[in-house]
């Protein structure tokens, strides 16, 4: 269950945020259900002509794959930036920082990361994507601490 609004104030500020509470039962009696608040989002504001800053909010339920783990709650915030450098190329950084709520007792996992990316347009209507994220995570149980790399290249399409 999810309440929210939406705001487009001409081209400066536009988004929408919704919060509740989910819940996802399992079928598994012996499994407890995964629940908690729900926040989700995504806020542009443009103060300039070609660039944009941006806030997201998500809230996502994750399957666990251990026995007697129902799974968790995971919670991801980001803060970016996107600016036109030219008629044909956009360029963008990100902040990101998560949360997972993990149903098993085993506290909170804390992740944080960064990307900075590119986008060049061939025309108005396909672009080639290049992006580059450092990411960890931080937990209180060993095995879950991570440190990973990515590059990430990919096509946008759009009309």
């Amino acid at each position: 269950m999810r309440g929210g609004v939406e705001l487009d104030i001409a081209e400066k500020l536009k988004g929408e945020l919704a919060i509740g509470y989910l819940r996802q039962d399992i079928d598994d009696p012996r499994l407890a259900a995964v629940d908690g608040m729900s926040v989700d989002g995504a806020i542009t504001w443009s103060p300039q002509r070609g660039t944009d800053v941006s806030l997201g909010l998500l809230t996502r339920v994750e399957g666990a794959t251990a026995p007697d783990d129902s799974g968790s709650v995971f919670y991801e915030g980001t803060l970016g930036i996107k600016r036109q450098v030219r008629s044909n190329l956009d360029v963008n950084a990100t902040l990101i920082g998560s949360l997972r709520d993990n149903t098993d007792g085993s506290g909170w996992d804390k992740g944080f990361g960064a990307e900075i990316g590119a986008t060049y347009w061939f025309n108005r209507f396909v672009g080639l994507d290049v992006s580059a994220r450092h990411e960890f995570t931080h937990s209180e149980v060993e095995s879950r601490q991570t440190e990973e790399t990515s590059i990430f290249m990919g096509v946008t399409l759009q009309r």
